[in-house]
Parts: C-alpha cells; sequence; structure tokens
C-alpha cells in the first residue's frame, strides 16, 4: 500500500493506493500515528484508490482511529469502493468509522461546513 499525506487549511489528507493489508502497519504507525497522536488533529483519509482490504487491513483502520479518539483527534474515510464498504458493513464497523462518500464531503464534515450539493455527486 503507498500513502501520500498532505497538509491542508485545517485538516491533514492522507490518500491511500493499494490493497490495504499488512503493509498498511508500518506506512500508518510511520505517517499516521504522530499526526494524530496531536490533539485536534483532523484527518481525512481517502480510500478510493484502495478496492480491497483485508482482515489485517480492517484491524490496522480499526487501531489508526482509536488512536486517534483515544487523543481527541478525528479521521473520516472517503471515497470506499464498494467493496470496502460491504466488509465494514458486515463487520458493523460502518457504525464504529465516520465515512464519507467523496473527499469533499468529508472535507465539508470536518471542518463543520455545511455541503454543497455538488459534494455529494
Amino acid at each position: 500500500m503507498d500513502l501520500t499525506v498532505s497538509h491542508e487549511d485545517g485538516y491533514v489528507l492522507a490518500r491511500t493506493a493499494g490493497r490495504i493489508d499488512d503493509s498498511a502497519d508500518e506506512t500508518f504507525r510511520e505517517h499516521l500515528f504522530p499526526l494524530l497522536g496531536q490533539p485536534g488533529t483532523r484527518l481525512v483519509l481517502d480510500l478510493s484508490q484502495s478496492g480491497q482490504l483485508s482482515s489485517r487491513g480492517i484491524g490496522h483502520l480499526v487501531s489508526l482511529v482509536a488512536h486517534a479518539n483515544t487523543n481527541s483527534s478525528r479521521v473520516i474515510l472517503a471515497g470506499c469502493s464498494s467493496f470496502v464498504l460491504i466488509v465494514l458493513n458486515r463487520c458493523r464497523l460502518d457504525e464504529f468509522f465516520e465515512i464519507a462518500e467523496t473527499v469533499p464531503a468529508a472535507v465539508c464534515r470536518i471542518l463543520d461546513q455545511p455541503q454543497r450539493p455538488t459534494d455529494s455527486r
């Protein structure tokens, strides 16, 4: 799995590419855990280029969000493929994760801005 991270105005945007599996552990711990350890960090995690995830990948996402929650930070998953959404739903993790359909929708939500109608397409 590849990861790119950019610091935007008021939030951090992280984009994954490739299958989210065991390879996510080191990448998340090196790049995202330190950011989310800082209270108040707002992260949009764009999964639109990661169409699949393994059970270990699910565990890494849960660990990442739990770490954020214990440090008063926030993570919104965005752009999940239908496969990823089905897996999260079947595992009942759709209630644990905050999920937005698109990155613009996630940004509006994380910045507490009203969503414009064109953002949901």
